[in-house]
Formats: structure tokens, C-alpha cells, sequence
């Protein structure tokens, strides 16, 4: 039976877990392979060697679809944005890209769900072939570098290794190149995505209020295209970190307050660490969700007029999504200061309603994770319409 003195399994003392069915099915595939008569029988090299081969695989396939939905974007910005012009890339011209809207679209959200499904199960093979190296290669040290037999590492090139050696610290200059590199991926990728989801949008739009085809095939693709979108989402979400409830980690929690203190308040203060960047990273998603949903029917309801200039309706678009998700953060944050501020001033430790009013503290917190950003939405919206 696991200590509670193991500081790894101390930290999962919650009563609330966050754990996606990626982590839930590694977890299973690293207890089979423990025994070392499954792994040798059943998996090992050859094992690896066939996974490694159809990650490569579905990394080419989504690299094509990747290149292929990109260039249908550029097509449906294109169809917004020129407006019977024609388009010249590379001595080749394009007429009339706009008669094609609704095919283009058709295209479009085909990809993205196909290319959504491929990406997760790239993710799970990759899981289940570093869990096969690190039974191979138990020596972290030597993993590290046995591992790209099999699979490619590209940050081990750009990044350094956490430095180990005593006395040896990594400068700050290091640090701030990183702390760029991360962030400036963070913007591409969050511009890239946004980009193409409202571009589809004011393409929807445009396809509803002026058809090209007949009246059920231009319906067809309107609904195809939102279900599918929806569709992606879903799959995205799906792959997030879900919550399970362990009802034995309070009693662990109370018998190692009273067996070791100063063991049970660093490990609180641990696991409250954890639970601040999961909030972080779980109010960040829940702002974009929010103005995406907000800022699409604000814009659809009254402002249909700025839907069919994608050029203006873009930049204003991509603005909000990054005021509304910084703002809401801060404010959350600084809202949940105030709260816990006044409840361990109002409820001490021995308060009989000290659970109680948490929870409903909680609740209220929520809520106004869904609230904030629904209103900073309206707020921007009133702003850059006016």
C-alpha cells in the first residue's frame, strides 16, 4: 500500500480530480506492461517500432489535411474579400471564386472534424510509445536521448534540459528567450485558429443571406457546416480534463493533519498551487468558448451589416477574443482574492458552516466565470460597433 508520506501521491490528495480518458487509458496500459512477462510477450521493440510507424503515418496525413484546409481558408477569405475581383497567386488567376463559396465551405468543415479525430489518436499512440521507452529505458538520463530512436523531440534542439548540477542556475536571459518563444506560439496558434473560425462564420453567414445553388442544397451546407463545427468542438472538449470525485481524500487529509502538520500544510499549499493553474487554464477556455458563442449572435442578431466585411469584421473579431480572455482572468482572479480574503476572516477553521458556505462561494465563482466574459463581450461589442 502507497505511504502518505509520498510526496507524488500527496499531491493528488483532492476531492475533485482532473483527468482526461487519454491519462485514464495510459495509466491502464502502464499497469499491464508492469509485468514484465506481458511486455516481453505481447509488446517490446517490434511493438514500438509498428506504433512509431503509424504515428509518421497519420503526422503525414494530418500535415496534408493541414495544408489542404489552409489553402480552403485563404479560398473562403478570398470569396469574402474580393468580391467578383479576380485573385493572381504566382502568375495563376482565379474568376469568380465567390460562385463557389458553398463548396469551398462544404470542404472546409469536412476536414476539420476528420483532421480533429486523426490529431487525438496521433496523441494517444504517441502516449502509449513513451510509456513502451520509458519500460525499456528506466534511466531517465539515458532516455532522454535513447528516446529519439523513436520518436522526434524537436524542443530537445531549441530548449536546454533543467539544469541538475549544484550551484549551476539557468540565467535569466534563458528564461526570457523561452518565456517569448512560448508566448509568441501561444499568439500564432490562438490568431491561426480564431482567424479560421470566424472567417467559416461570415462565410455561413454570407451563404445563408445570398445562395449560390438551390434552395435545399444551400441549406444542406449550412447545416452541415455548423454541425460540424460544433462537432470539432466537441471533440476538442472531449479530450480535456474531466472531473472525478474521490470521497476517501478528506479522511487521508484529517489523518495526516493530525499525524504530521507540517507535512499536511505544505501539501496544501502544493495542491492549492496545482488547483490555481487548472483554474487559470480552465477560465482562459471558458472565456474563449463564451465570446465566441456571445460575439457570433451579437453579431448575427444586430450587426449582420459588418458580417459582410470580412476584412473589417476580422481584425475587430480577433481583438476581443484576446482582450475579453486577459480581462476576464484578472477579474476572476481578483475577485477570488476578495472572497477568500473575507470567508477565512469570516469562518475560521472550527466554523461548523465552513464547508457549506465554501461550496456556495464556489458556485458563485463559477458562475461568474461564464458572466465576466459574456459581459467584457457585450461591453467590446457596444464599443466597436458604435
Amino acid at each position: 500500500m502507497t505511504s502518505l508520506t509520498d510526496d507524488e501521491n500527496l499531491l493528488r490528495l483532492k476531492e475533485i480530480k482532473w483527468k482526461s480518458n487519454l491519462t485514464r487509458r495510459v495509466e491502464e496500459f502502464r499497469s499491464v506492461i508492469s509485468n514484465d512477462d506481458n511486455f516481453d510477450k505481447y509488446f517490446g521493440k517490434e511493438y514500438v517500432e509498428k506504433l512509431t510507424e503509424k504515428s509518421a503515418r497519420i503526422s503525414r496525413l494530418n500535415l496534408k489535411l493541414f495544408t489542404m484546409y489552409f489553402v480552403v481558408m485563404l479560398a473562403l477569405y478570398a470569396s469574402q474579400s474580393l468580391k467578383g475581383e479576380e485573385l493572381r497567386i504566382l502568375g495563376y488567376s482565379f474568376k469568380n471564386i465567390g460562385s463557389y463559396k458553398e463548396l469551398i465551405l462544404f470542404i472546409a468543415v469536412i476536414l476539420s472534424p476528420i483532421s480533429a479525430v486523426l490529431s487525438a489518436y496521433k496523441k494517444y499512440i504517441d502516449a502509449l510509445i513513451k510509456e513502451c521507452i520509458v519500460k525499456i529505458s528506466p534511466d531517465e538520463n539515458i532516455r532522454s536521448f535513447y528516446r529519439h530512436f523513436w520518436v522526434d523531440e524537436y524542443s530537445d534542439a531549441l530548449f536546454k534540459k533543467r539544469i541538475t548540477e549544484k550551484n549551476i542556475f539557468t540565467h535569466g536571459f534563458t528564461t526570457f528567450i523561452g518565456t517569448v518563444i512560448a508566448g509568441v506560439l501561444i499568439l500564432v496558434t490562438m490568431t491561426v485558429l480564431l482567424s479560421m473560425f470566424f472567417v467559416q462564420l461570415v462565410v455561413i453567414y454570407d451563404v445563408a443571406i445570398n445562395p449560390i445553388s438551390t434552395g435545399y442544397f444551400n441549406k444542406f451546407v449550412i447545416i452541415f457546416a455548423l454541425s460540424s463545427i460544433v462537432l470539432s468542438w466537441l471533440i476538442t472538449i472531449v479530450q480535456l480534463p474531466m472531473p472525478e470525485v474521490d470521497y476517501g481524500n478528506l479522511d487521508k487529509l484529517t489523518i495526516l493533519k493530525t499525524e504530521n502538520p507540517t507535512k499536511y500544510k505544505s501539501t496544501m499549499d502544493k495542491i492549492a498551487l496545482q488547483y490555481s493553474k487548472k483554474e487559470a487554464r480552465l477560465v482562459l477556455f471558458i472565456s474563449a468558448i463564451s465570446y465566441l458563442i456571445t460575439f457570433s449572435c451579437i453579431s448575427f442578431i444586430w450587426y449582420r451589416e459588418n458580417l459582410e466585411q470580412v476584412s473589417i469584421f476580422l481584425p475587430k473579431a480577433m481583438i476581443g477574443a484576446f482582450f475579453v480572455m486577459f480581462f476576464s482572468n484578472e477579474f476572476l482572479e481578483f475577485i477570488r482574492k476578495i472572497f477568500n480574503r473575507m470567508f477565512f476572516l469570516k469562518y475560521p477553521e472550527e466554523s461548523e458552516l465552513r464547508l457549506i458556505k465554501f461550496k456556495k462561494i464556489n458556485k458563485v465563482l463559477k458562475t461568474l466565470s461564464f458572466l465576466i466574459p459574456i459581459l467584457l463581450t457585450g461591453l467590446y461589442s457596444l464599443y466597436t460597433y458604435q
